[in-house]
């Protein structure tokens, strides 16, 4: 049940071991901006099921520069614990997470959680729930920063284990570390399950911090897939006709540009930047415009962007172009 924390200071010839955390298992090591690493295990043993352990060092895992925190969501078990900061700069600024999955009241429905500290590790918050659907098992998270100085993005993914195995991902700002994104489904046909097939995030260098993708197996452990959110738009971008799911005008657009789409009562327009970038929401429930000014109050600048349709009755996305 031992973990160990081994450092190589000639590209990997040679190991030491420099220090043992007993009775812990499951470790997940990351790196942060400047000299910090952070660490997160589980005592996998009655009666710490429920129990997590929190580990940050602050000069390059030096042996004497580990401070640790002991946090218990509840009594009842968790797995797979995954700690990430987000990488900015001063590191100590940094908001850290801990995604892991939990058996929610000991009823064998899995679900993903978190808890999050915005004091580098330092001090950590309560519980809060990523998914936690009653009918289906939400297991086997990954959750990734970018690592370019003072990128603030973090992102999250899992699988839903129902009939159909769904690969998920969400994204978030460190600024708001509860708020994450609407889920998005990752996959098309359907996923394998189990540890050692867990969607993996990755991203494309020089994307927007929202627009990590996934690697994950496919159903029956057969083939390795890859999505991700801006090559979904790059693909969807060239539907025409019915299946367009609706239409703009102008396009190329200078000033504003106005959608016509069905009358579906739930319906929403996101405009969205070829990185999957979310830029502004737009109610939709028939004819809507938008007059190109992001959700921060700015000019969106010109540039090529994607704009998803999402219905009860179906979802599509074209692209429009800003000049």
């Amino acid at each position: 049940m031992d973990d160990f924390f081994l450092r190589s200071t000639d590209y990997g010839k040679t190991w030491a071991t420099l220090r043992t955390w007993r009775f812990v298992s499951d470790g997940s090591l990351t790196a942060g901006a400047g000299s910090y690493l952070y660490m997160a295990g589980r005592p996998g043993f009655s009666p710490a099921n429920g129990q997590l352990n929190m580990l940050v060092n602050r000069f390059w895992g030096h042996p004497d520069s580990w401070s640790e925190a002991i946090v218990a969501p509840d009594t009842f078990t968790v797995m797979d614990p995954v700690m990430v900061p987000s990488f900015v700069s001063p590191p100590e600024s940094a908001v850290v997470w801990v995604l892991y999955s939990h058996d929610y009241n000991g009823t064998d429905d899995w679900d993903m959680q978190y808890l999050y500290s915005t004091d580098a590790g330092s001090t950590w918050s309560g519980a809060e729930f990523l998914a936690g659907e009653s009918d289906a098992d939400e297991r086997f998270g990954d959750i990734k920063p970018y690592t370019d100085p003072g990128n603030p993005w973090m992102n999250a993914s899992y699988i839903s284990e129902e009939s159909y195995r769904t690969v998920f991902r969400h994204y978030c700002n460190q600024a708001t570390p509860t708020s994450w994104s609407d889920t998005l489904r990752i996959n098309s046909n359907s996923a394998g399950t189990g540890e050692a097939v867990r969607p993996l995030l990755v991203y494309s260098p020089g994307a927007a911090g929202t627009g990590a993708g996934c690697v994950f197996v496919g159903e029956g452990l057969q083939n390795v897939y890859f999505n991700s959110p801006w090559l979904t738009g790059v693909a969807e971008q060239t539907r025409t006709g019915p299946d367009a799911g609706f239409s703009m005008a102008p396009n190329p657009v200078g000033e504003a540009v106005r959608f016509t789409l069905p009358r579906v009562a739930g319906s929403r327009l996101v405009v969205c930047d070829v990185a999957g970038r979310e830029i502004v929401r737009l109610a939709a429930d028939g004819d809507v415009s938008w007059n190109r000014v992001d959700a921060l109050g700015n000019r969106a600048p010109a540039g090529v962007y994607i704009v998803r349709l999402v219905s009860p009755e179906k979802s599509a996305a074209q692209r429009l172009v800003l000049r």
